[in-house]
């Protein structure tokens, strides 16, 4: 996906837009978005500042609401469009970005093993040969103890070629090689980036090969495991990139958008 490290407070104004998002920044660089109207034939106001939007998307008592409160007691309301969840608490609706969520968990999991060399890999029923070139079979024998670290386990199986007998934890297992080559090519060109072998960056790659895809049907069960590991993590409000992992939409400005209220 595309990269968008700095995240804008202020929406784009543009004719037939009819809503825009507004953000809070809290600690630890927490985002959460919140759909708010726009009134036709009137031009936006200034974006507000941090603790302005702050004391708008949240009420006193809960401004400084901590994933594992953010998902207490809700109801989930269901999938739209095989990609985005619905979660209904209280009087607000949640709408949750099904990859952009996972890939953070997918990151934060990974950056945690590598960084504590606890092994991030589960091991195939059937290992997976995978034809390289010289270069990139030379490369992979070179660093196999980083391909380790990241849940790659596998050895020498002929003239460039590899056998992979383990790979990170992932939902997906149906394009090993696709993953895998994906991987290695973005390694090569990084490694030598990196004075510590590995950067970020190739994290935040691994994590979205390794994600939960958009356009994939997930039953109550699958969303109820993906938002308890979003209450585990840190900052769930993101992905590693910083594009929206959540919107949150609030009853009254629900109501606005019907015109049951002004």
């Amino acid at each position: 996906h595309e990269s968008n490290r700095e995240i804008k407070h202020e929406a784009k104004f543009e004719p037939g837009n009819e809503s825009k998002f507004e953000s809070w920044q809290g600690n630890c660089g927490k985002d959460i978005y919140s759909v708010t109207q726009n009134i036709p034939g009137q031009v936006p106001q200034k974006s507000p500042s941090c603790d302005e939007t702050k004391d708008k998307v949240f009420e006193k008592e809960d401004k400084y609401l901590t994933p594992d409160v953010l998902f207490k007691d809700y109801k989930i309301i269901g999938q739209a469009f095989s990609t985005y969840i619905f979660i209904e608490q209280g009087n607000e609706l949640y709408l949750i970005d099904q990859h952009a969520a996972h890939e953070r968990i997918k990151y934060e999991e990974l950056k945690k093993a590598y960084e504590n060399n606890v092994p991030f890999s589960q091991t195939l029923l059937e290992p997976v040969p995978i034809e390289l070139t010289a270069a990139e079979y030379q490369f992979a024998l070179d660093k196999i103890q980083h391909f380790e670290k990241l849940g790659f386990v596998y050895e020498s199986f002929g003239t460039n070629s590899i056998i992979v007998r383990s790979v990170p934890l992932t939902e997906n297992t149906a394009s090993i090689r696709e993953m895998f080559n994906d991987v290695l090519d973005f390694i090569m060109q990084d490694y030598n980036n990196s004075k510590n072998g590995l950067s970020d960056e190739a994290l935040y790659r691994i994590a979205c090969k390794l994600a939960v895809k958009a356009n994939k049907k997930l039953d109550n069960l699958e969303i109820n495991a993906l938002l308890e590991k979003m209450s585990r993590i840190e900052n769930p409000y993101t992905c590693p990139h910083g594009r929206p992992a959540i919107l949150k939409l609030e009853k009254h400005e629900l109501e606005k958008l019907f015109k049951r209220i002004v």
